[in-house]
């Protein structure tokens, strides 16, 4: 049985900021036997949070999504996604592997995703326009930059005519153990919930492929079995690591 650590996980010290925390995986998967009933019968939930969960979706052998009041569920035939927004973040780590092993074993994963999204509110434009010509400053753009830095400190402060970052995206691939390889992508954006904020958004994503698409790998020549053993490997080895660098990214930006 794959089963992922149980640990005590910090919280996120600003408390201005909210978390939510999901795991994406790419495969293929029975959506139906990932109904609260059927979670429940084979112990990965509870009965009692198999009677509180609700239906969101449900299209017999295509889609079952799921609120469990804890978590999120949602299962495709290509696609598994769970998602939380409270602490410990690892029970939905725990849930995807005793489903995928214990309930749902012939199904495969060819690549998945640990992704943390933050959600951290300044308070006020001058704040959230300070943080934005830091990360990317206007005066890179040269005079088109002078005309953004005026719109974030004039009259036009805080409306609509405001210009300035939309959003920025960073990348570092990776190469780790079982020729598991991939890439953290680090993205901000302004905030859908808070004027005067801003979404900072991790995908820590896994895959069995090349990162150099010109090598030819003798890891293409795995079982789909042998795969999805060593993603699922991955997975409970590195989840709680990847909300940890997320966190300390989110804050070594914010600071």
């Amino acid at each position: 049985m794959w089963l992922c650590k149980v640990t005590v996980f910090h919280t996120l010290i600003k408390m201005s900021a909210t978390t939510k925390v999901s795991i994406v995986l790419i495969g293929e998967f029975n959506p139906d036997n990932f109904l609260p009933k059927k979670l429940a019968e084979s112990g990965v939930i509870s009965k009692k949070s198999a009677e509180s969960a609700s239906i969101i979706a449900l299209l017999p052998g295509q889609t079952t999504q799921v609120n469990l009041g804890w978590a999120e569920l949602a299962a495709l035939k290509t696609k598994l996604q769970v998602s939380c927004v409270e602490a410990p973040y690892i029970r939905i780590c725990d849930l995807v592997m005793k489903a995928l092993s214990d309930l749902s074993p012939r199904s495969t994963v060819s690549q998945f995703g640990i992704n943390v999204e933050f959600n951290y509110d300044f308070g006020n434009f001058a704040d959230r326009n300070d943080f934005g010509c830091r990360i990317a400053p206007p005066e890179a753009w040269g005079a088109w930059g002078q005309m953004l830095r005026a719109s974030m400190t004039g009259e036009e402060r805080g409306t609509s005519l405001q210009g300035g970052a939309i959003s920025v995206h960073m990348r570092k691939p990776f190469v780790a153990d079982e020729g598991v390889t991939g890439w953290l992508d680090v993205m901000v954006t302004r905030s859908v919930e808070h004027r005067t904020g801003i979404t900072i958004s991790t995908n820590h994503h896994h895959q069995m492929l090349s990162l150099d698409p010109d090598v030819e790998e003798e890891r293409k020549s795995l079982s789909d079995e042998e795969t999805t053993s060593i993603l699922l490997r991955a997975l409970s080895s590195r989840f709680e690591k990847s909300i940890e660098e997320a966190i300390s990214i989110f804050e070594g930006v914010i600071r």
